[in-house]
């Protein structure tokens, strides 16, 4: 059994806990809910079997680990762990109905509603040579007004790809009111998390592993 955002609830027993950390919003510099985005003590990190640490810079030197596991307040024998996002190729949401000349345009509309899109931002600005992007807030439902809007950007600049995240793709997917333009040229970014190197990823598949239990009806909880 898997178990997402579980770690605060005290009477679950599992037999593994495995906490992520943003990079970029370390745990030192936030606060509990409602004021930041913590559910738990910042100093409760330390009950954790694993904590990977994502977002990560491409390159990240020994120095600079150190320096989050010290910032972190992790025990010293804490398995620490760091990983960056990897970006795919953009894929069309509606895979039946997509013009997939729209892939090779040198221009894109970005729209998102995810805590941070910065990483993605980023990401296009060494793939395209005009960018647009509308913001949303984090779990934003698209409403008919949004979807009008997008409606409207799309005829307006008809070499445009329109480009939203994996998270929005699925919100869209089943989504009636979007028109046929925006259906035909909509795509996302499929991303995936990439350990920094090939023995720092083994490891860490390595060490859930010898947790797996070999009786059969036991079960894995993070």
């Amino acid at each position: 059994m898997i178990l997402d955002d579980g770690f605060q609830y005290r009477r679950l027993k599992p037999q593994t806990d495995l906490v992520m950390v943003d990079y970029n919003r370390p745990i030192f510099k936030d606060n509990l809910l409602p004021f930041g985005r913590l559910r738990d003590l910042p100093e409760q990190i330390r009950r954790a079997k694993v904590v990977v640490v994502s977002k990560s810079p491409r390159y990240l030197d020994e120095w600079e680990r150190a320096k989050v596991r010290q910032q972190t307040r992790l025990r010293p024998d804490q398995p620490l762990f760091f990983t960056m996002v990897k970006y795919g190729e953009a894929l069309p949401v509606f895979r039946w109905e997509a013009d997939k000349r729209y892939i090779y345009s040198k221009e894109v509309f970005l729209f998102s509603g995810v805590a941070d899109d910065r990483p993605l931002v980023i990401h296009l600005t060494d793939r395209y040579e005009r960018i647009a992007h509308k913001r949303y807030g984090d779990h934003h439902r698209f409403t008919a007004s949004d979807l009008r809007w997008l409606d409207r950007y799309a005829r307006n600049n008809p070499r445009a790809l329109l480009l939203t995240t994996e998270k929005d793709a699925m919100r869209l997917l089943h989504d009636a009111r979007l028109s046929n333009e925006v259906r035909r040229r909509l795509f996302y970014l499929p991303i995936e998390p990439e350990f920094l190197s090939w023995e720092e990823g083994e490891a860490f598949d390595n060490l859930l592993l010898g947790d797996v239990p070999e009786k059969a009806g036991s079960g894995l909880l993070f």
